[in-house]
C-alpha cells in the first residue's frame, strides 16, 4: 500500500492579501507590524482578508525585522589556539555588554 503525499496548498503572500483587501502592500505590512498611523478601519479590512485567505506570516521572515543581535565570526582554523583565544575574547566581551533582557550564556 502506498501513502499519498499530503496536498500542499500554495502559501498566500502579502501581495495577495493586499490585492484582496484593495490596499497597498505597504498598508498590509504596517498592519502586520502594528505600526503607528493605521486606522481601525484599515486594520479590520486587512485582518478580514488575512482571515479569509488563511494568511500566515513566515516565521523566518519575521526574524528579518529589526535587530537580531547576531554576530558572525569566520576563522580559517578554530583548532589553532590563536583563533580560539580570539573567539573566547569576543565571547567574553559580548557577555559583559549583553543587553538587559537578552540571554547571557
Amino acid at each position: 500500500m502506498t501513502k499519498k503525499a499530503p496536498v500542499r496548498t500554495p502559501r498566500i503572500t502579502i501581495r495577495e492579501v493586499a490585492s484582496d483587501a484593495g490596499v497597498s502592500v505597504a498598508a498590509v505590512s504596517k498592519v502586520l507590524r502594528d505600526a503607528y498611523g493605521v486606522s481601525d478601519a484599515l486594520r479590520a479590512k486587512v485582518q478580514a482578508s488575512m482571515d479569509k485567505l488563511n494568511y500566515r506570516p513566515l516565521a523566518s521572515a519575521r526574524g528579518l525585522r529589526g535587530r537580531t543581535y547576531t554576530l558572525g565570526l569566520v576563522f580559517p582554523d578554530l583548532r589553532n589556539p590563536f583563533f580560539a583565544d580570539i573567539f573566547a575574547g569576543v565571547n567574553s566581551a559580548l557577555r559583559a555588554h549583553a543587553l538587559p533582557g537578552h540571554a547571557r550564556g
